[in-house]
């Protein structure tokens, strides 16, 4: 008999060991993670072979099937860029909920770190075969960096900054509106808002959006 036909007492032991692991992160793993918990090369080796693990991009799995969101999606491309790693711009904006997002997996997924290099990734799995991550050196204070439903994402005025080198200026007015709605910017955030808006691209379309402050007292 195939000794892989029916899993052991102990197979199904570990494997629901792994789900207890991998729930609480959105039942996304990396490599690193499964082996620094415990579960050894051989056993993740035999879980990607029955599908009990998806490949995802390399070294980042998911457990029993593909992603299907885009919280799951995110901490992938989070887990593929390295320790460190910070979702940022569009993706940052659309985890603040500045932006609308369009469908449930993304197709761009923006990350940045502060060691390595700047690099692009394409996701392996069918759900993210058509998603690309673009990975970008930068550094950051501790101020920059916040973590919102367990993922780590630059704070909401450096989100905006970033969003604004690449969106339109619709974009960028809704996404501004939106921050303020939400109480992610606000008037006293003026004077940060400007000094990270120094020096880059984007800035005339915040501009007029930022005077819009000092026209309201206090």
């Amino acid at each position: 008999m195939n000794e892989d036909a029916l899993p052991s007492v102990s197979s199904m032991d570990a494997l629901s060991r792994l789900r207890r692991f991998m729930a609480p992160r959105k039942f996304v793993s990396s490599r690193r993670e499964l082996t620094e918990a415990g579960f050894d090369a051989s056993r993740i080796k035999n879980w990607l072979r029955h599908g009990r693990l998806v490949l995802l991009l390399r070294g980042v799995y998911s457990f029993g099937r593909d992603v299907g969101s885009r919280e799951s999606a995110w901490r992938a491309a989070l887990l593929a860029a390295g320790p460190g790693s910070v979702l940022n711009g569009r993706s940052a904006c659309e985890l603040w909920g500045m932006i609308t997002p369009t469908g449930e997996i993304p197709r761009y997924i923006e990350v940045a770190v502060t060691a390595g290099e700047a690099r692009r990734l394409r996701g392996t799995s069918p759900a993210l075969s058509r998603t690309w991550i673009n990975i970008v050196k930068r550094q950051f204070s501790p101020e920059d960096i916040s973590r919102v439903n367990g993922l780590e994402v630059t704070s909401a005025l450096v989100a905006l900054v970033d969003f604004a080198a690449k969106a339109s200026p619709r974009e960028v007015r809704f996404a501004f509106l939106e921050g303020c709605r939400l109480g992610l910017v606000q008037k006293r955030d003026v004077i940060r808002l400007r000094r990270l808006m120094r020096g880059r691209r984007g800035v005339e379309k915040l501009n007029p959006l930022v005077a819009l402050w000092d026209e309201i007292p206090g």
